[in-house]
């Protein structure tokens, strides 16, 4: 790898590309310093997929894709690697080499909500880019390109370099949030008894961390940006619990600062803030 880099450094500073002369610099002290991975790939989980999903392979019609192209790279990948790729290259914020880590989330949650991802799967998923960025030359397939349409090459190695420079500062903080990701799905799946065939909950749950699953469940039927009573806050919560301890839930909810309120109790509101349930 270090090789390579450096031919490709050669070649930038004789062609006089200073800029990219420079981002070659930054991968290559990226890459000297990070940490070394090790993936297991019989653990990740593994299919048939289109293996370079992106904005530019899907057509759209009446405000839906109505379909999708350019299968050419297609054979079997870790499923999180398609989806981890498919968010950076769709992702308007990582144009400016920054990724949205709240969004992210969300997007892989958005997946699960018909796909099936192991721990493995979702604790893997920064690192798992992080070192394809490193150890892939974009600046070389740039310079080898012979296409018309090069300067496309240049832009993507361009952002790479980027987003080396993001997940180098951020990594830990990503890595941090995936875990908990992981782990809230595993609460999750044990959540499934504590609920009614109305998916009402049955019984306050002891642990902290399917706790929490349980109050943001109540809380998201909140609306954002509007007040409420405490006769209303009670009534959503009465609609989500089939116990009579209206106030328990009420309290702890506010206790874990998933709802707001005034010192008076006259009104209540949905918290921004995402809460940790480890």
């Amino acid at each position: 790898m270090k090789d390579a880099y450096e031919a490709t450094l050669q070649q930038a500073i004789e062609g006089g590309d200073i800029e990219i002369a420079k981002y070659i610099r930054s991968n290559m002290r990226i890459v000297e310093s990070m940490e070394q991975y090790e993936f297991d790939v019989n653990r990740f989980s593994c299919g048939n997929t289109h293996g370079d999903y992106m904005i530019s392979q899907l057509i759209w019609e009446n405000d839906e894709i109505s379909g999708v192209i350019d299968f050419t790279c297609a054979c079997k990948h870790p499923y999180i690697w398609e989806i981890a790729r498919s968010y950076i290259y769709m992702a308007p914020e990582v144009r400016k080499g920054v990724i949205d880590i709240k969004c992210f989330i969300k997007y892989m949650e958005s997946y699960m909500e018909v796909g099936t991802l192991n721990q493995y799967d979702i604790e893997n998923a920064g690192k798992l880019f992080y070192y394809f960025l490193a150890v892939c030359n974009f600046h070389g397939q740039y310079y080898e390109s012979i296409s018309r349409n090069r300067t496309i090459y240049l832009e993507q190695a361009n952002m790479a370099s980027k987003l080396l420079v993001w997940f180098e500062k951020n990594i830990d903080e990503l890595n941090k949030r995936l875990r908990e990701l992981s782990l809230k799905t595993v609460y999750q799946k044990k959540m499934s008894s504590y609920y009614d065939a109305e998916g009402k909950l049955i019984q306050y749950p002891s642990k902290k961390p399917m706790r929490v699953i349980a109050l943001t469940k109540i809380a998201d039927c909140l609306e954002k940006d509007r007040k409420y009573t405490e006769k209303e806050v009670n009534e959503i919560i009465r609609q989500n619990i089939s116990f009579t301890d209206i106030e328990l839930i009420r309290r702890e909810m506010f206790q874990y600062g998933l709802i707001g309120r005034l010192r008076d109790g006259s009104e209540y509101w949905r918290e921004k803030q995402n809460v940790e349930i480890c």
